[in-house]
């Protein structure tokens, strides 16, 4: 697969107009979990970032701690 240069993206993203840019993140928040996640902490703020982390740690607790069982192998 090739990827865009982060120059070669900043060329492009300068050709567009700002309704287009916002046209644009909001599509990659639509279709991007970690996307949606990482601009929700970045504007919103703390109450989603201790969202993100008792997620995260909900998460890690289930991998060793599952609700049903012992240790996961």
């Amino acid at each position: 697969m090739v990827k865009i240069k982060i120059t070669d993206l900043k060329k492009k993203l300068n050709d567009y107009s700002q309704k287009e840019l916002i046209g644009l993140i909001v599509d990659l928040v639509k279709v991007n979990k970690d996307v949606q996640d990482f601009l929700s902490s970045k504007f919103v703020g703390e109450e989603v970032i201790d969202e993100l982390f008792k997620k995260a740690r909900k998460k890690i607790e289930n991998e060793f701690f599952p609700d049903r069982g012992g240790f996961k192998a």
